[in-house]
């Protein structure tokens, strides 16, 4: 299944590559993530409800440009493999966040439907970019 998404995020491309490479702001912006453990190299080791444990690794990253993520999981509902290319572009005072990402899913998950995964991948990236967006906004005077 293909996930495309353009966001707006209200900071500048350094500031939000800063929080796209933080466990730490990941942790705080993705439902349902607990845990995101260093696991050697560019990678980490997931933990997420309901029962899920993966991987992410950072396959390539740019600075205020671009990066390329792969995640795998497994839960007793079924397997997960995703890769995810992001590109960051100013727009105005704030950046242009577009991405494009190859999602399989396997078990239990797979026999929901693409129509309905996709809908629920388009909700959670949504959902990501308004907590982030809601993190890097500035404050008034």
């Amino acid at each position: 299944m293909k996930l495309d998404f353009t966001e707006r995020v209200p900071a500048a491309p350094d500031r939000v590559f800063a929080a796209l490479t933080d466990p730490a702001v990941i942790l705080d912006c993705v439902d349902g993530l607990e845990s995101m453990t260093p696991a050697g190299g560019n990678a980490y080791d997931l933990r997420a409800r309901p029962g899920l444990k993966g991987r992410m690794t950072v396959l390539e990253a740019k600075p205020a440009e671009s990066l390329a993520l792969a995640v795998e999981g497994r839960s007793l509902a079924g397997s997960l493999k995703a890769e995810l290319r992001v590109r960051l572009r100013p727009e105005g005072a704030g950046t242009r966040v577009e991405g494009s990402g190859d999602i399989t899913l396997g078990g239990f998950l797979a026999a929901l439907g693409p129509n309905m995964i996709a809908s629920g991948g388009r909700r959670a990236v949504a959902d990501f970019f308004s907590k982030l967006s809601a993190r890097l906004t500035p404050s008034g005077p």
